[in-house]
């Protein structure tokens, strides 16, 4: 950091497509389908760039399911090419040739059980195999975790696991597993996972009937039924066929919605009581083992920087694999839930 007043900030850099230019200006983002989904909140369906139909999203949506507290929109910041260029180039390099396949101990449920020894149980796990999904940040430096799941158990047991507990222990004077009971308590006590998981649960039919549903909207046959010979799945999808336009309409919204909390990631930034925010402006959390006092600030945000306005798309498990689930785990396995974690009065960053 080069400046005090970028210290505990994140600088998100939104993904395009290669080749892809930005919508001319005046003209709307949201096609003809989605703003009649979304035709409530007249900010996001008559948005003219796509910073204002994120923001839009986040104010009107994302805030009243997650709580304003948790949520933090962010301010668009201008950056020159030469930046940017320098960004890919350092990203480049570190990006792995191919994604974990390794099997992870780590199980969402125990993460969303609203148990804290159970939640602390998903925390060290996570931190055990962190693939893509947990990472510690010092001082604005990676310090645990790899960047796009690089780093598997080998790793996280060697020097480099070593070398991040040092940098903890010499900042904070934490032992690790004090460190990780930290994060736990922070998780767990906030509330925070509750107001997700609700979230996550406005899907109540998942891809496999949401587009039979959005079929309905954009008044075409379903592309869907067509290839089904089985006449009893047939039966059972026509009830959703028969649905109203304003019940077709809601289902399509809530599934994005939920599709969204499905993807986004927590960020931790954790100060020590006597040297960090305002009590008005953060949580705060007592180690009894260390019988030390730290506030934090959790927010929400988006995986590609903002809560964009959702696209439906599948998400892998917790494993690694993109495969189906019973009911009863779907909601929480299918989805990433990155964690950002800052020991003291810097950031850091863990995806859960």
């Amino acid at each position: 950091m080069s400046h005090l007043k970028q210290v505990g900030k994140v600088l998100r850099i939104q993904k395009v497509a290669k080749g892809g230019s930005p919508s001319p200006n005046g003209c709307l983002v949201l096609s003809d389908h989605e703003r009649l989904i979304w035709k409530d909140i007249g900010e996001l369906a008559e948005a003219t760039s796509k910073d204002v139909a994120a923001t839009a999203f986040i104010d009107h949506v994302m805030r009243n399911l997650l709580d304003s507290k948790h949520i933090d929109a962010g301010i668009l910041v201008h950056v020159s090419k030469e930046f940017l260029e320098a960004v890919e180039g350092n990203i480049e390099s570190q990006r792995p040739p191919w994604r974990i396949s390794q099997i992870s101990g780590y199980d969402p449920l125990d993460l969303f059980s609203g148990l804290k020894d159970r939640v602390h149980l998903a925390i060290t796990a996570l931190f055990a195999s962190p693939q893509n999904n947990f990472r510690i940040f010092l001082n604005g430096s990676l310090i645990f975790g790899g960047l796009g799941g690089s780093m598997d158990e080998t790793d996280v047991r060697s020097h480099k696991s070593g070398e991040a507990i040092a940098d903890l222990i010499s900042a904070c004077g934490l032992q690790l597993g004090s460190f990780l009971e930290l994060v736990a308590e922070a998780v767990f006590g906030s509330g925070i996972l509750d107001r997700l998981l609700a979230t996550q649960q406005l899907d109540v039919l998942d891809i496999e009937g949401a587009i039979h549903v959005y079929h309905n909207i954009i008044s075409r046959p379903c592309g869907v039924c067509k290839n089904i010979s089985d006449a009893e799945l047939l039966h059972r999808y026509s009830f959703l066929h028969s649905l109203s336009s304003e019940d077709s309409l809601k289902i399509v919204r809530e599934y994005l919605i939920a599709a969204t909390a499905k993807d986004c990631s927590l960020m931790i930034s954790f100060s020590r009581a006597a040297d960090g925010c305002n009590a008005s402006d953060c949580n705060s959390v007592v180690l009894k083992s260390s019988n030390q006092s730290y506030n934090y600030k959790d927010p929400f945000t988006g995986r590609r920087g903002t809560f964009d306005h959702p696209k439906a798309k599948f998400h892998p498990t917790s494993h690694g694999g993109t495969k189906q689930l019973p009911a009863s785990r779907r909601m929480v396995s299918r989805a990433r839930h990155p964690v950002t974690v800052g020991p003291c009065s810097t950031p850091s960053s863990h995806d859960i």
